[in-house]
């Protein structure tokens, strides 16, 4: 990547899915009810700063690096060189890479940073579940007391004065201010949600600079084996989330939980040549039936080479596995800690 505008979608990624125009190679996106129309893959998944805090280019640079680094390897896939499909090692380090890289788990993260504090803001509009959180931090943070009672400057017999004070009357002091303290924190908890954005995408860059070839998920795809799918006829889509994932349970994702297990992979490389991860030889699927896998996976779009009708029909399935979690099983993860009150 070059300037501040960062590519979520590689490039070298989308040109299997173009045509060349001029200086440019153009590619038709989908969206859920939305006409097709065709861009640039200069364009097409890429922000502004999206890699880029403030003056540090680390991870831009990094990215940079490693595209630089696969570009020749993944056109050895393409070609069909079966040592590079043998390279279990580099193709784990791809994959986990154009996961971890996605807008689509930049926005999960956002999505569940938001509920999370939404219900947290909730919960603590009721005095009484205030009035329970202060006795509760109270009692798993000692040392707070404590260092403010070392903040006095008192004697041994102060301290002990104080101590068994605070002993006796802090809860009817928690009591009585539980409602102050309630006014002063609402704001306080305004200015976090306000800040999320930042937040998460420090966590999500924090994430990115760490060496691929460290990252722990590359496990489960060190563990499959690979090959190079290739249809008989041009009409592969790309997805914004890139990769897709089938889990033994059934369920397809853009992305992996520590506790899932892998499948099959899909990652589209043309517009008709597939790279395939299987842990068990699978029948081979028809061009239309992957292209489903894809589009339920995708966050928001996908591309294709064409403007076709084919392409439209799938618009319908944009988003439909594309969740790792839903805001009912966010909430009732949620309520087993923090309790309705």
């Amino acid at each position: 990547m070059s300037g501040r505008k960062n590519h979520h979608v590689p490039q070298l990624l989308q040109k299997g899915f173009g045509n060349e125009k001029k200086k440019s190679v153009q590619v038709w996106v989908y969206r859920k009810d939305k006409l097709p129309f065709p861009t640039s893959t200069a364009n097409f998944g890429a922000e502004r700063d999206f890699y880029i805090e403030g003056e540090d280019r680390l991870v831009d640079d990094l990215i940079t690096e490693f595209e630089g680094e696969i570009g020749n390897f993944i056109q050895s896939m393409k070609s069909g060189d079966q040592q590079a499909l043998e390279d279990r090692s580099t193709i784990a380090s791809i994959l986990a890479h154009l996961e971890m890289r996605s807008k689509f788990l930049r926005e999960e993260m956002m999505f569940v940073s938001n509920v999370l504090f939404e219900e947290l803001r909730l919960y603590l509009r009721k005095p009484q579940n205030m009035l329970r959180y202060l006795r509760s931090a109270a009692a798993n943070n000692p040392e707070v007391i404590q260092n403010g009672i070392d903040e006095l400057g008192l004697n041994d017999e102060q301290r002990i004065l104080a101590n068994a004070w605070v002993e006796a009357n802090l809860d009817r002091f928690l009591e009585d201010n539980s409602t102050q303290f309630m006014a002063k924190f609402q704001p306080f908890l305004g200015i976090l949600i306000d800040r999320l954005g930042e937040a998460v995408k420090g966590g999500h860059l924090k994430a990115l600079r760490k060496d691929v070839r460290e990252i722990g998920r590359r496990k489960a795809y060190l563990e499959l084996s690979y090959r190079m799918v290739n249809f008989e006829e041009p009409g592969l889509i790309l997805p914004d989330t890139m990769v897709s994932f089938l889990k033994r349970d059934g369920r397809v994702t853009p992305f992996l939980e520590n506790t899932d297990t892998v499948e099959e992979i899909y990652l589209p490389l043309t517009s008709h040549k597939a790279l395939h991860g299987y842990m068990r030889d699978p029948a081979c699927r028809e061009l239309n039936t992957v292209n489903r896998i894809l589009a339920s996976c995708a966050g928001q779009s996908f591309v294709a080479q064409e403007n076709d009708v084919k392409f439209r029909a799938l618009t319908s399935r944009i988003g439909k596995n594309a969740q790792m979690i839903s805001k009912a099983e966010l909430r009732k993860v949620i309520r087993t800690v923090i309790p309705v009150g």
